[in-house]
This record gives structure tokens, C-alpha cells and sequence, in this order.
């Protein structure tokens, strides 16, 4: 088990280097640490483990989930960032509140 768990390592490893969008970086999110996900069905056989490697197994795939999860949270967010300020949108008038008489109202005042 713990050689699956390796090769399932690196088979994710290697699809995060390659993934090139947000869309990519989810369907791996879900093919690995899903309900249904590829860590899952490997856990869903512990049952199976002798006893004495169990502790070791669990270990060995709880750090396995936390270091995806976190490779997966920082390329998302990273993807995120470059996406957002690639498409920044750069306002043409500010919003002023007049005080006038009894009534506030906004007026759009322009950026020159």
C-alpha cells in the first residue's frame, strides 16, 4: 500500500506541473482528495493492512492529502492572482457624495 500511495504522489505531482488553469487544477483537486477520489479508494482498502502498519499507512496518507491539498490551494491561488490582475478593471469617474441642502446625493465625478 504505501508503494501505491507513492506512485499516487508522484502521478499528482507530475499533473500539477502541467496543469495550466484553474479548471485543470480542480478536476486534479477531485481526482485525488475527492469523495471519490483516487486517496480515497486507497484508504477504502486499510481494512486490508496488517495491523501493525496501519498507524504507518494513515500517516503516510494524511501527509500526503495535506501536501497535495496545499501544492493544489497555493497553484490555484497563485492562478488566481495573475488571472485578477491581468483583467484588473481601472474605474473612469469616482463616486462623490454631495451634501446639498437637506437631500445627500452621489454625483459621478471623472478621472482625468
Amino acid at each position: 500500500m504505501k508503494a501505491q500511495l507513492d506512485n499516487l504522489r508522484r502521478s499528482a505531482e507530475s499533473e500539477l506541473e502541467s496543469a495550466r488553469s484553474r479548471e485543470e487544477l480542480t478536476a486534479i483537486r477531485t481526482k485525488y482528495l475527492g469523495r471519490k477520489g483516487l486517496l480515497t479508494s486507497i484508504l477504502r482498502d486499510l481494512g486490508k493492512v496488517p495491523v501493525e502498519e496501519r498507524p504507518g499507512i494513515g500517516k503516510l496518507s494524511n501527509e500526503i492529502k495535506e501536501y497535495l491539498s496545499a501544492k493544489l490551494d497555493k497553484r490555484i491561488s497563485m492562478h488566481s492572482l495573475r488571472h485578477n490582475s491581468e483583467s484588473r478593471i481601472i474605474p473612469s469617474y469616482l463616486l462623490v457624495a454631495v451634501q446639498a441642502d437637506e437631500f445627500p446625493r452621489v454625483v459621478r465625478a471623472p478621472i482625468a
